[in-house]
């Protein structure tokens, strides 16, 4: 389907969106893991298995995305991404056991991972080789504010609230997907 200058745009940055929130999250939980500490009596080399998982199965399942790529649409593959993304992080915020807290980080990763290698795909679908560029230079760009935008909102609430806010943007992303994506 052919889309519209102000269609791709839609759809792009309404996906970005989701990869951003994606990326902020693991910002997010590293400058929180002090907190996490805290409340689940960790040690650095504990906590940072929450990290080290993400980064793991993120890893693992950039590749496998590649094939998910080619073989489901654009919009189905976002949806089902953001809905496990949602999943991992409702996990995350309810997890009464670190072990909880850590499989929802897993469950985080497999939707983050499909996230970021389909919006890079998106990009190079949507916008013809001489607008390329610039579109994958916006996605880097709004990608360089992710830390200073986590450690603003870890200054003024607890770990368990980094989790609640990126549920609601999430939730409210794939309600505008739903209605903007058309790819």
């Amino acid at each position: 389907m052919e889309l519209s200058k102000s269609q791709r745009y839609a759809t792009v940055m309404v996906m970005m969106l989701g990869a951003f929130i994606a990326l902020l999250n693991q910002t997010l939980l590293i400058t929180a893991l002090p907190g996490i500490m805290t409340s689940f009596n960790l040690s650095l080399d504990s906590a940072q298995w929450l990290t080290t998982i993400f980064m793991l199965v993120n890893g693992i399942m950039i590749p496998i995305s590649a094939y998910y790529t080619t073989h489901f649409a654009s919009k189905s593959l976002y949806l089902t991404a953001i809905g496990l993304f949602i999943s991992g992080t409702l996990l995350c915020l309810v997890a009464p056991y670190f072990w909880l807290l850590l499989l929802g980080r897993a469950v985080q990763a497999i939707g983050a991972g499909i996230l970021i290698r389909l919006i890079k795909v998106v990009l190079l679908v949507a916008f013809p080789l001489e607008e390329r560029g610039a579109a994958m230079g916006i996605f880097g760009l709004v990608t360089g504010f992710s830390p200073a935008i986590a450690g603003w909102i870890l200054s003024y609430y607890s770990w368990q609230a980094i989790f609640v806010i990126v549920l609601v943007a999430m939730l409210i992303n794939i309600v505008i997907s739903i209605a903007v994506v058309k790819m």
